[in-house]
């Protein structure tokens, strides 16, 4: 039995570290428009002198299901970790997320020990062991979640993988 979820305006919502991965999450963004999936994917002039912008907290509540693209660069952002807590507090378990592990290996231990620890030692500095600690938490949750792992040199144009991916799980929970 499917799930209904009502989407007020977004499919999906796209969470990525611009740096390293932008290029692809484009042709994923392209490719989830020809299959007609409604998606929010933030601009690099949204960001420009907020700290989190209303319109982000916005298409993050008005979004059906999340794609996090994980990256080597991700935890660099506190921006990326400030929206990953925003999307598991509006899921809570109602919403479907999608982790996608691009070049970083799944799985709990490198959300911390190994690939993100020296990014999140420099965020406790900047905003403190509380707030680290509730993305250290967020980390962990999507890391043991079921998800795709793209790994180098492998995976080539993984985008219509991931878009089948987003449609078998909209699938389950849109209405028709």
């Amino acid at each position: 039995m499917a799930i209904l979820v009502p989407c007020e305006r977004f499919d999906v919502f796209l969470s990525f570290r611009g740096k390293d991965v932008r290029e692809s999450i484009n042709n994923l963004n392209k490719d989830l428009d020809k299959e007609g999936i409604n998606t929010f994917m933030d601009s690099e002039n949204l960001m420009m002198g907020q700290d989190f912008p209303p319109a982000l907290k916005d298409a993050i509540k008005q979004s059906c299901m999340y794609v996090i693209v994980f990256s080597k660069k991700y935890a660099e952002s506190s921006w990326c970790l400030k929206e990953l807590v925003q999307i598991l507090e509006r899921s809570r378990g109602k919403q479907l997320i999608l982790p996608v592990f691009f070049h970083v290996p799944p799985g709990e231990e490198w959300s911390q020990k190994r690939t993100y620890e020296k990014e999140l030692a420099e965020h406790e500095i900047e905003f403190g062991k509380r707030k680290v600690k509730k993305w250290r938490e967020a980390l962990t949750q999507v890391a043991n979640m079921p998800g795709r792992h793209l790994q180098d040199g492998i995976d080539g144009d993984w985008s219509p993988g991931i878009v089948e991916h987003v449609k078998e799980m909209l699938a389950k929970i849109k209405p028709k």
